[in-house]
């Protein structure tokens, strides 16, 4: 059984896509708005004076890894990229605003079904099938033993690796996990299995920035 103490789970900052005219991201590599990087350096300071990571796993595109960068400056934690903590594929509706997606690719069943996977894009099926076999490896790895282990993802990806981490099912309809701007999730890890989840969407940080 793992002796991993403690996850945190954070997503991003404030991305280029998330100004207006807003777009669909997904797997498009945008980078921090100005906004995203003072989120980013406020959660870092944050983070950096109340944890010491082990290590820093983080989703390679652009706008998580400059969050990483910036939480690994300020806890001195090393840095890895890990590709299946990336944002789910969105394929050929990337960047593209949300009435062109609707307009181009239309999607006729609502809600839409867990295995529907836009044109070369993955469904959320395939996105929890992939975060989950990432949390059932690093759940088991010794390597975390004692560890604080820090992950920095998206939002679709952190709802689905939070299901699996608390052992609930794949589901688009049923227990979501919402992430705002560089939100923070805390999971403990006690004797015996038991989870628990002592911070959900933690913002204080961002408190007074615009």
């Amino acid at each position: 059984m793992s002796l991993l103490i403690r996850l945190l789970i954070c997503r991003h900052g404030e991305s280029t896509a998330d100004l207006p005219p807003r777009c669909i991201e997904g797997s498009a590599d945008f980078p921090l708005s100005d906004l995203g990087m003072r989120q980013a350096a406020a959660l870092a300071a944050w983070l950096g004076a109340r944890y010491q990571p082990g290590r820093i796993l983080s989703s390679p595109l652009m706008r998580a890894r400059q969050t990483a960068e910036a939480i690994s400056a300020a806890t001195n934690a090393p840095l890895q990229l890990e590709s299946r903590l990336a944002e789910r594929s969105s394929g050929r509706i990337a960047g593209l605003r949300p009435d062109e997606a609707d307009r181009l690719f239309p999607v006729k069943q609502h809600p839409v079904p867990i295995n529907h996977r836009p044109p070369g894009g993955e469904s959320y099926l395939d996105l929890y099938s992939r975060v989950a076999h990432l949390w059932c490896e690093l759940h088991h790895d010794t390597a975390h033993d004692g560890q604080t282990l820090l992950l920095v993802s998206h939002g679709g990806a952190i709802s689905a690796l939070m299901q699996a981490a608390l052992g609930l099912p794949p589901s688009v309809t049923g227990p979501a996990f919402p992430t705002d701007d560089t939100g923070l999730h805390e999971l403990q890890f006690e004797p015996g299995g038991r989870v628990r989840l002592t911070r959900f969407n933690y913002t204080v940080h961002t408190e007074g920035l615009v």
